[in-house]
């Protein structure tokens, strides 16, 4: 197969990784549905496939069934959307969808992983079951999200756990942030900044009323840095997106 970067103006989809050496890989469910009953795509016409490892392939619709579709990979294609910035948000669980808002565009703009937490100030409180359903309904999202902006690996959205156990989770290595607006000095661009050779961060955002005075004293026993954006006070989902946009910005590929 030959290797190059792939057009941006072809529908993309996910097709698992074990179909990929298939002679007519196949693609099934809701996105055999769309591509029938909404784009009406038909043989003989090109889309782009990513199987969630990275790689990505152009193909030609073959034919379109009842419950699927089948396709031929004509060529490998070798897009750079990954960002060289690998980053984890831990984000406080936040009410009604504005969870879903924040996997998406966090997705949108390069986030490596989300681990969603429990915290004194979190609101929903969900049970098991309900949990497993929210994080299936993420995952969904930021697969979604991720055939809109081009990328070519998901997100690891990881189960729901508690703040005292998220602080346990980042590699030494990381640059740790906990985003508080009392922090005393440090912003988030001069941090940054002292630590421009950083390729991990690894940040704590609040739910909506932020942290205890009590969490933040924890987290920066674990290391973390207590940053403020800015003098303004934003939204938990704000803070997120405004959280994400800087780093990738200052540090990233977003320039």
């Amino acid at each position: 197969m030959n290797v190059r970067s792939y057009p941006r103006d072809l529908r993309r989809f996910y097709i698992e990784n074990t179909e990929v050496a298939s002679p007519y890989p196949t693609i099934r469910g809701i996105q055999a549905r769309h591509i029938r009953t909404v784009l009406h795509l038909k043989a003989g016409d090109s889309i782009i496939l990513f199987d969630g490892t990275g790689s990505q392939y152009r193909a030609t619709i073959r034919e379109t069934l009842q419950d699927c579709v089948r396709v031929q990979i004509e060529e490998k294609l070798h897009p750079i959307t990954e960002s060289p910035l690998k980053v984890t948000i831990g984000q406080g669980i936040i009410k009604y969808k504005k969870m879903d808002w924040v996997i998406q565009k966090a997705t949108e703009l390069g986030i490596t992983a989300i681990i969603p937490f429990i915290s004194s100030r979190t609101i929903p409180m969900w049970k098991e079951d309900k949990r497993a359903k929210k994080i299936e309904r993420w995952r969904s999202i930021a697969l979604e999200s991720l055939k809109q902006c081009g990328r070519a690996v998901p997100p690891h959205i990881e189960n729901i756990i508690h703040f005292d156990q998220i602080l346990k989770r980042p590699e030494a290595s990381c640059l740790k942030i906990i985003l508080w607006e009392n922090a005393a000095r440090d912003r988030l661009p001069d941090v940054l900044k002292s630590h421009s050779d950083t390729k991990k961060i690894f940040a704590l955002i609040g739910p909506e009323g932020g942290f205890t005075e009590e969490e933040v004293r924890k987290a920066s026993m674990h290391k973390f840095i207590p940053v403020k954006m800015g003098d303004r006070l934003l939204r938990a989902e704000t803070a997120a997106m405004a959280f994400m946009s800087i780093v990738q910005y200052q540090l990233g590929d977003l320039r």
